[in-house]
């Protein structure tokens, strides 16, 4: 398989695996609300996470910019598949094994924010 293919395949793999996301997001009540960033040794963004139970996700910038998406659980991977500015960004969370912290591949990590 050329580069070009690859890409492509896995690009429709990923896809067909979010599209499924319904069914995997509805039975994740931990992690439906939202998650706030406790931990950021970039220094670099303090973005605030919302999950839905529809598998839906929106993200709220520091600078108040809104980017909404669609996310899929698979094991302890959360992956997600963002629209932004400039296209499309797929993004993977590692879980915690007692679903307390969703950890960024640059060590950044989310914690759940307690309900009002």
């Amino acid at each position: 398989m050329t580069p070009g293919r690859r890409g492509w395949t896995i690009t429709l793999l990923m896809a067909v695996a979010l599209a499924a996301c319904g069914s995997d997001a509805s039975r994740a009540a931990w992690l439906h609300g939202t998650w706030t960033l406790a931990f950021n040794p970039a220094h670099d963004s303090e973005d605030v996470l919302t999950f839905r139970p529809d598998g839906k996700i929106e993200i709220r910038t520091a600078d108040a910019r809104r980017i909404d998406g669609i996310y899929h659980l698979e094991d302890r991977a959360l992956l997600l598949r963002l629209e932004g500015r400039n296209g499309t960004i797929d993004a993977q969370f590692e879980v915690s094994p007692d679903h307390t912290r969703l950890t960024y591949p640059s060590g950044a990590y989310y914690t759940k924010q307690d309900a009002p």
